[in-house]
């Protein structure tokens, strides 16, 4: 996201052209094969190492046995494949599989070379099943037409080696019953052949050019017809009318306030179709002048001055409401292109960019997607940067700007989100499912090249080592998906049934809102409960019944310190709009659900109305309380933490802990239980500018080192807990030490003493 987390570019596909780009100087420079400098992304030897006293990991096989406690798959037995019917969306804007209500946890993969392209047909089983039994239902597929077109000189050329797999790899997907989510382009290249040194390059602007350009109108017509229209013979359906086909991302991220905060100007390519809007907006000269300072000849002599897209301006207004009608006409002609191809499932676009500007644009679908990190890792080669920060530090505006950007009426879901490696608090990523389950997103996907691997004992390319976003080979981002899958897609978390409504007044009231997103005192109480934005304006739209409250966004300043000390328990100041009647409203609905909420923004404490989450924004700390799953996110310790069935008594350092049942009874009652605790991880030899690990000097290689833990649990209940430590495979391990007492166990977890090397993963049986 650029416009609150203030990162640039498309982040993930610039750190890989950023090294793909350095490599390919470098190799220019030393005569070498480009693929010598990718499989070796780290040319420097110095530095500071910070894993000095952790452990290597000695796991190779990451392939879940089947049945294991890791199975996921066992959670879910009404899901299991193959997939027989389309999903569509109800009434309310819930995703929807045969008339149920349907959740999507979803894995990115972006199988692009140099990531070996689409597995073989051996491989492509194993990865389905892989991803089946990591807990996923969904596949989220970008740069397609970047697989298809690597090293390929004619247009819509596609590899046939690479589209044979692709259709392999989809119908072992749909096989296990895990549905297809697919960018329509994500590539500035499309299908555009001769792309050399690689697809990353600059060099068609399909994105920008696509709403003016009848050219690169016509491509992105071609290429989906041509990329996902033909036949695939392994289901005898072509992808786009194909059940599995969950939905079309028909465009990613290129919204045109994304572009242009990119290029830091209106995009030149949109330049003379914003020229005669304004003609047609503006066709007396006292008129125009009077907004736009400027004689009306500038519009024939071409010499307009445009505002930068920093700017808060009449004139940038006028640039925005351009911007959204030219995409609002652009989305329209592209889903009815794909109507006229039988494609009848869910289509977006848009999907970056929290501004009101945005969400309009958005709304003109009945599915939105958006994108937002916390952090971002800019490049893994020497030099590459990030702040590594807490997400609790940033008051996890990530979380709340997605969860503003939820339309009424409309399924909504979150196809990027992350804290990528390096960062040394991205456990935090569990954070995301949990308050997704509570606004009851319909799906999620952690970004990734690859969410799931099989093995660590790859020889070349970009498997060498974890890099940011590889999460299959990442065991602290692993933990966190694992975990989602039972927060989030089994529903441990429950939706809070009190929600507020956030009403878009629509016209110039809006406010900074249609630059920025909206003011960060109504985000807030997406920490409280759940909420949904509504459009005043829209044809038909009307106050969303049931709602605890409806909030106005129309202004972030006029606050009273009356209304801020009212509103202190519920979330913090809203604005002028925010009337006592409405106060009464939601006050009543956070009592109502749980009498002793201990939301203080003051103190940076937010509870959720379910009582379920609770968020110490000073202390980064975040608890799980629910029947099925207790969790806490620590940077400290001071005093022992009691969540229920577990309690939390020593620890030697940050972590995640979590425990959760298997079968389906509450904790207190489960015999199959999955405790997870999990710290850091690193490659062997990474190391950095300083301690601070904000630059890197060197990545390392496999295997992977991890952060040691001694920690004390305790585990209430009668009876004894057994507890075995558990590879990532979910094989069983050796037994830990467990002390039973009269209404508890105790269990004392030293990493350093754990004779098959250290892990995250425990099965704990009564």
């Amino acid at each position: 996201m650029l416009a609150k987390s203030q990162t640039v570019t498309s982040k993930r596909k610039a750190a890989l052209a950023t090294n793909l780009s350095l490599a390919a100087s470098l190799a220019a420079s030393l005569a070498l094969p480009l693929s010598v400098l990718i499989s070796s992304p780290s040319f420097a030897a110095d530095g500071v190492a910070v894993d000095q006293d952790w452990l290597t990991l000695r796991e190779i096989t990451l392939d879940i046995k089947p049945d294991s406690p890791l199975d996921l798959s066992q959670l879910f037995p009404d899901q299991a494949g193959p997939i027989k019917h389309p999903v569509q969306i109800n009434s309310e804007g819930n995703f929807t599989v045969a008339g149920k209500e349907q959740r999507f946890l979803c894995a990115l993969m972006v199988l692009t070379q140099p990531y070996g392209g689409f597995p073989d047909k051996a491989l492509a089983d194993r990865y389905a099943a892989q991803l089946k039994r990591s807990g996923y239902n969904l596949v989220r597929m970008m740069q397609v037409e970047t697989s298809l077109m690597t090293d390929r000189d004619v247009d819509f050329g596609y590899d046939p080696e690479q589209m044979d797999r692709m259709h392999y790899f989809l119908s072992a997907l749909k096989r296990e019953g895990v549905y297809w989510m697919i960018d329509g382009m994500t590539s500035e290249n499309g299908s555009y052949g001769g792309i050399y040194p690689h697809r990353w390059i600059k060099k068609h602007n399909l994105l920008a050019r696509i709403y003016t350009d009848p050219v690169a109108q016509q491509h992105w017509r071609d290429q989906v017809e041509r990329m996902l229209g033909k036949v695939n013979p392994y289901t005898g359906k072509s992808i786009l009318q194909d059940d599995a086909m969950m939905g079309l991302l028909m465009v990613n991220e290129g919204g045109l306030q994304f572009l242009a905060h990119l290029r830091k100007k209106v995009p030149d390519e949109v330049v003379p179709r914003l020229t005669q809007w304004l003609k047609a907006r503006y066709p007396k000269a006292e008129a125009f002048e009077k907004v736009w300072k400027q004689p009306l000849s500038v519009l024939d002599s071409g010499t307009l001055k445009l505002p930068s897209p920093a700017d808060r301006s009449p004139q940038m207004d006028d640039v925005l409401q351009f911007y959204l009608e030219l995409q609002t006409d652009t989305g329209k002609w592209m889903e009815a292109h794909l109507r006229k191809l039988g494609y009848k499932g869910p289509t977006t676009t848009y999907n970056n960019n929290p501004s009101t500007t945005s969400i309009r644009a958005r709304a003109n679908f009945r599915w939105a997607d958006m994108h937002y990190y916390h952090d971002e890792a800019y490049g893994f080669a020497v030099g590459a940067k990030m702040r590594n920060d807490s997400s609790f530090d940033k008051n996890l505006q990530h979380i709340t700007g997605l969860a503003m950007s939820q339309l009424s009426g409309r399924a909504f879901t979150v196809s990027e989100y992350g804290q990528p490696f390096w960062n040394e608090w991205r456990r935090e990523t569990a954070v995301v499912p949990a308050y997704a389950a509570l606004h009851n997103w319909d799906g999620i996907c952690h970004y990734a090249s690859t969410s799931v691997d099989v093995t660590y004992a790859h020889s070349k390319g970009f498997k060498q080592y974890v890099v940011p976003y590889a999460i299959g080979l990442d065991p602290v981002a692993r933990a966190s998906e694992t975990l989602a899958a039972l927060l989030y897609r089994r529903g441990d978390v429950k939706t809070s049934v009190p929600f507020a409504e956030v009403s878009l007044p629509g016209g110039p009231q809006e406010n900074s809102a249609r630059y920025w997103g909206l003011p960060r005192d109504v985000e807030r109480h997406a920490l409280v409960m759940r909420t949904q934005t509504r459009i005043e304006d829209e044809a038909g739209s009307k106050p969303l019944a049931g709602a605890a409250a409806r909030l106005s966004t129309v202004s972030e300043s006029k606050v009273g310190r009356k209304v801020d000390q009212l509103l202190a328990k519920i979330g913090g100041p809203l604005n002028d709009k925010f009337g006592s009647k409405e106060k009464d409203a939601l006050e009543n609905a956070v009592k109502a659900a749980a009498p002793s909420n201990l939301t203080d923004t003051s103190a940076g404490i937010f509870q959720s109305v379910t009582g379920e989450l609770l968020t110490d924004m000073k202390a980064r700390r975040f608890e799980v309380r629910t029947a099925k799953t207790e969790a806490l996110i620590f940077d400290e310790l001071p005093k022992a933490i009691k969540l229920g069935t577990l309690s939390v008594k020593e620890s030697s350092a940050p972590a995640l802990v979590s425990l959760s049942s298997l079968d389906g009874l509450a904790l207190d009652k489960s015999k199959k239980m999955l405790l997870i605790v999990a710290t850091d991880a690193l490659n062997t030899g990474m190391r950095f500018a300083n301690s601070k690990r904000q630059e890197l000097v060197q990545l390392g290689r496999l295997p992977v080192r991890i952060k040691p833990i001694k920690i004390e649990l305790e585990i209430a209940g009668k009876g004894g807990v057994k507890v075995q430590a558990m590879r990532q495979n979910g094989e069983l391990m050796e037994n830990l030490p467990a002390k039973e007492g009269a209404h508890s166990t105790t269990v004392e977890l030293d990493m350093t003493k754990l004779a098959n090397g250290p892990g995250f993963y425990y099965y704990l049986t009564r």
